[in-house]
């Protein structure tokens, strides 16, 4: 067992892929911390003041639309036996395996407001949700209503809030040497498993060599060939809800406004001199690996942006004149 929990730490961002890395971790027998579903305040200090301790983020992106979505489906799929009850009904409780480096506790009470919330005012629809964050006035009854109601949404914290000590960082942690020194995104896209095992590979030979971690990562592969992955049990695939119109589309992603712009930043890097903004914020995909892995992983950020490009320029009006609405 490699253990590089003094040395990285997991922000394991819900409904974006972190159960398929942590899955890679354990089989390349790598111990690491890591925090879920929302970023513990003591990592946080940690990587402000590390001390010793951990001076490596690793963040798993996913497009904010699609996270949306997935989390939506998600709450409406986890409901406990009953409200007294701390089981996780049609998922099970048996993922609750020692070792974890967290526990999470269900609360089948506020589990089952949220199914509430999600079947019945916004009719399993999470177009419904989407078409009620969609006002321009920010201080609408409405609108801050459907505020609160995504905010209730369990795997749905922005991805602004998971790193707000990076983007608004205390003055002294830019100026002391002492702090976090990088952090890594591993985008859920088109090279999300490469990157992944490339990211296993440069942990394994920073640490014992590249002769050496080439062996070991090969061991890995090997054993992953002969005992398949089995599908995820955090799946939401099997949920069936209707897919985002193209207005509840606009409207969701310009509520994600901040996270696209973020995932912009990752992509400007230098070019971007935001000096509120921890510097690490502009090396995300640059800190670590070869130039072709740097690259691939600035390719699938790009992707996230050009998906939803059309609906993030506001100078095109806004999502109901767009659509007619």
């Amino acid at each position: 067992l490699s253990d590089f929990s003094n040395e990285f730490i997991f922000f394991h961002v819900g409904k974006g892929g972190g159960g398929t890395i942590e899955t890679k971790f354990k089989q390349a027998h790598i111990n690491y911390a890591a925090s879920h579903p929302i970023p513990a305040q003591k990592f946080k200090e940690e990587l402000l003041n590390t001390n010793g301790g951990a001076n490596t983020l690793i963040l798993n992106v996913r497009d904010p639309v699609d996270r949306f979505v997935s989390a939506f489906k998600w709450d409406m799929m986890r409901a406990c036996s009953s409200i007294d009850s701390d089981e996780r009904g049609i998922i099970g409780d048996n993922w609750r395996s020692e070792g974890r480096t967290y526990l999470y506790k269900s609360s089948c009470e506020l589990s089952a407001q949220r199914q509430e919330m999600l079947t019945v005012k916004y009719k399993s629809d999470p177009n419904v949700m989407a078409e009620a964050l969609c006002g321009e006035d920010k201080l609408s009854d409405e609108y801050l209503e459907a505020s609160e109601d995504y905010y209730m949404i369990e795997h749905d914290m922005k991805l602004t809030q998971w790193i707000d000590f990076l983007i608004d960082p205390p003055k002294e942690s830019l100026q002391e040497s002492g702090d976090i020194d990088k952090l890594i995104v591993l985008p859920m896209e088109k090279h999300f498993d490469q990157l992944i095992d490339g990211y296993i590979l440069h942990l394994l030979q920073s640490r014992y060599g590249d002769d050496v971690g080439a062996y070991m990562q090969q061991i890995y592969i090997d054993q992953v060939a002969s005992r398949p992955i089995p599908g995820s049990k955090h799946s939401t695939s099997s949920v069936h809800v209707p897919p985002l119109t193209d207005f509840g589309e606009c409207c969701i992603a310009r509520h994600l406004e901040d996270d696209y712009q973020l995932i912009g930043t990752f992509i400007e890097g230098e070019q971007n001199q935001q000096t509120t903004m921890h510097p690490v914020i502009r090396k995300a995909c640059t800190s670590w690996g070869t130039a072709e892995q740097q690259q691939l992983c600035l390719e699938d950020l790009s992707s996230m942006l050009l998906r939803r490009s059309k609906y993030l320029d506001r100078s095109k009006g806004t999502c109901a004149e767009l659509f007619g609405r």
